[in-house]
């Protein structure tokens, strides 16, 4: 049985590079849906039964493909099918994020600033150049990436509808459209294994800075409240705790050794 085209990892650079984003998908979609009727042929079983001489004395119309053991062909949608659709859906939308989201990183966002300047800076006077006028701005890779997305977003939706019309005719399937099908079939997925790759987190369980901004200052790492040293309870100390009190108002204290005291006030 074919198997799916394993996901990618996921991030920005794998995104923004146009190639290799539509290579996957151009696999991916030909391995499982481009050829979907070979698939589909794949699963039926050979006939156990030898050659009959009888069956060529008479004339018999042509039937149609045979039917496919609902037990296969529910493996192969199960196993190979809706995870393909799943893997490509998962990238689609995590890309889908990332070209709406704010691109600090960009290498052209400097070079836009540069010519945009430029053009507030250039004298333009039709009569003598109808074209002086004319400003066509560098556009985002976000921009780009969008548009990518939209277009294999519709590519997607008519792959999809060609293979489920085939596994209608072959399998008998009874939902009517691939949408029905898909969403009974990750109903059933554990809520873990549903969206793998829409955790921006890290793996080491802190969140990702653009989370935590959204968290606010309560999810900050903080750092180590100030501590105010002053000295053991002993007769040369006593003299000292005004002085402690007076360099560190307000603020908890604890008990350290008299010298930890004197080079604190040195410094």
């Amino acid at each position: 049985m074919t198997q799916p085209q394993p996901r990618p990892r996921l991030t920005p650079q794998f995104c923004f590079s146009s190639g290799t984003l539509r290579d996957f998908l151009r696999l991916s979609r030909a391995g499982i849906d481009d050829s979907i009727g070979q698939n589909l042929n794949a699963l039926v079983t050979p006939s156990r039964a030898g050659f009959d001489p009888a069956s060529t004395s008479q004339r018999t119309p042509r039937s149609f493909a045979r039917q496919i053991d609902p037990h296969a062909c529910q493996r192969f949608k199960e196993q190979v099918l809706f995870p393909s659709w799943q893997a490509r859906a998962e990238v689609l939308h995590y890309c889908g994020v990332v070209a709406t989201s704010p691109d600090p990183d960009d290498p052209e966002a400097m070079l836009r600033q540069v010519e945009a300047a430029k053009n507030q800076e250039r004298v333009v006077d039709e009569r003598l150049d109808p074209y002086s006028g004319r400003f066509f701005p560098r556009e985002p890779r976000t921009e780009k990436l969008a548009l990518l997305i939209r277009q294999e977003k519709g590519v997607e939706n008519i792959v999809r509808t060609r293979s489920w019309e085939m596994v209608k005719q072959r399998c008998g399937e009874s939902a009517d459209t691939w949408e029905e099908a898909f969403t009974t079939w990750k109903t059933r997925l554990p809520i873990i294994s549903r969206h793998p790759a829409l955790d921006m987190g890290s793996s080491s369980g802190k969140l990702a800075p653009s989370a935590r901004r959204r968290a606010g200052p309560a999810h900050e790492a903080k750092g180590p409240e100030p501590v105010c040293a002053i000295p053991e309870p002993s007769s040369v100390c006593h003299s000292l705790r005004s002085l402690a009190t007076t360099f560190c108002p307000g603020v908890p204290c604890r008990l350290v050794a008299p010298v930890r005291l004197f080079s604190i006030l040195l410094h």
